[in-house]
């Protein structure tokens, strides 16, 4: 990852044609979220955390990892300005009422605590 600033990684996502992660298992989901939150479509495999942060999210698209069909139809939607519009009006009300900071780092909290118990035997 080059070193930007936050202010120019946030302007590089902006300005982008939408935000694709295929991560295997992504347990945290954190990319789809910061995509809508500026606005950019988040285009994820339905996997782990992405599915979890987007699926009520109506902004963007979940895809199958091997839908060939699937990542095309998804790529051409993000091309709609139309549909880009309701995508990033859906996705920063859906980060606003659902994942504001508070309710994030009580979860990563959740979910270290529970990486950090010892497995009972």
């Amino acid at each position: 990852m080059p070193r930007l600033s936050q202010a120019h990684l946030v302007s590089a996502v902006r300005r982008a044609h939408a935000v694709v992660s295929h991560a295997r298992e992504e347990p945290f989901g954190l990319t789809p979220l910061e995509a809508m939150a500026v606005g950019v479509p988040p285009l994820m495999v339905d996997e782990g955390g992405f599915h979890h942060t987007m699926k009520s999210a109506g902004a963007g698209r979940l895809v199958h990892r091997h839908d060939a069909d699937g990542w095309r139809a998804a790529y051409t939607a993000a091309s709609d300005p139309e549909l880009r519009q309701q995508w990033a009006e859906a996705g920063r009300n859906h980060v606003a009422t659902n994942y504001p900071p508070e309710a994030q780092i009580e979860a990563v909290e959740r979910l270290l605590h529970d990486l950090l118990q010892p497995q009972a035997s």
